[in-house]
């Protein structure tokens, strides 16, 4: 049982981690287009 619940809880934090990791790409994603003077569509709101 201690197996599974190890399991889960690494789960869990590296999905945390892919979450972190995509909101950072996306922040420096904006920062380059904003760098260069362009938009972006896709991080425009909708």
């Amino acid at each position: 049982m201690t197996d599974v619940l190890d399991a889960q809880a690494k789960l869990t934090s590296a999905e945390a981690t892919l979450a972190g990791a995509r909101a950072d790409y996306a922040i420096a994603l904006a920062s380059l287009y904003a760098a260069m003077g362009e938009e972006n569509p896709s991080l425009l709101p909708r």
